[in-house]
């Protein structure tokens, strides 16, 4: 770590996806004041296959000349969005090399199909896993398209009076903070719950970061429907790995899943303790 810094850790696999994803941690790190830092997985070292070009054919067609160029083409993604940052291609299979690096990392950063995802599915089984059992939060970069990538206008948070409900919450607001923009809070009310509970949730946070601007937004629905209707592609929506109906041995949380798979902006998935892998 640089400074003491935890840094943004983008994860890269050579999709179009990733170098979004490498473009958005960029400008984010850069907002934050903090370090970035680029990782790829390289498994194929592991499987004892030839690992250099075949006989006649160019040396960067070898299997380390590719793992090489995608650390090298993320790299220039990022030295193009203003970072320089530290990269590395690490011998290992995704998941372990991934959840190693989410330890010391502020967080990881992935593309919404990059990383194993597969058809209609817009976050792979790799990305699942990852939200689900980082030791950081992990964000999610949705969208493949040409255009620039932006942060985000607004941090949209999901409350439900969990205990994972509570720390996306403090991330929620120390994400506003940094990023300077404002944060709205969305609660589903169930048939007994009570107004008052989100508010004295929100007088704690707003007395101790009183500049960041906040609103809430409480009503009956569909948790993941709410968050996603008071979500534009500028948004950053961020939630807790399972709130109060999840249970171990998922995942991650209906909420939480329902939002990665549909939402059309950057999502954060924020850890619960007791998820993170061993």
């Amino acid at each position: 770590m640089t400074g003491g810094l935890r840094p943004v850790v983008a994860c890269v696999d050579g999709s179009a996806e990733a170098l979004r994803a490498v473009e958005w941690a960029a400008g984010r790190a850069a907002r934050g004041g903090l370090p970035l830092r680029i990782v790829h997985a390289h498994l194929w070292p592991l499987m004892h296959v030839p690992l250099g070009a075949a006989p006649g054919v160019p040396e960067v067609a070898g299997l380390d000349a590719r793992a090489e160029a995608i650390r090298d083409e993320a790299v220039d993604r990022a030295e193009k969005a203003g970072m320089s940052p530290d990269a590395t291609v690490i011998v290992g299979f995704r998941i372990p090399v991934l959840l190693d690096e989410s330890r010391d990392a502020e967080r990881l950063v992935i593309g919404s199909r990059g990383l194993g995802g597969v058809g209609s599915v817009l976050l792979g089984s790799t990305g699942v896993e990852l939200a689900a059992r980082a030791a950081s939060p992990v964000t999610v970069v949705k969208g493949g398209g040409a255009g620039p990538v932006r942060g985000p206008d607004r941090i949209v948070v999901g409350y439900d009076g969990s205990g994972p409900a509570e720390r996306a919450l403090d991330y929620a607001f120390a994400e506003a903070r940094a990023t300077e923009v404002p944060l709205v809070v969305v609660r589903a009310l169930g048939r007994t719950d009570e107004t008052g509970r989100l508010e004295e949730a929100l007088a704690v946070r707003r007395a101790a970061g009183p500049e960041v601007v906040v609103s809430a937004r409480q009503e009956r629905g569909n948790p993941a429907g709410l968050l996603l209707a008071e979500a534009d592609e500028n948004t950053e929506i961020v939630v807790g790995s399972r709130g109060r109906g999840g249970f171990r041995g998922m995942l991650l949380g209906s909420v939480s899943q329902g939002v990665l798979h549909h939402a059309a902006c950057v999502v954060t998935v924020v850890p619960h303790p007791e998820d993170v892998a061993a």
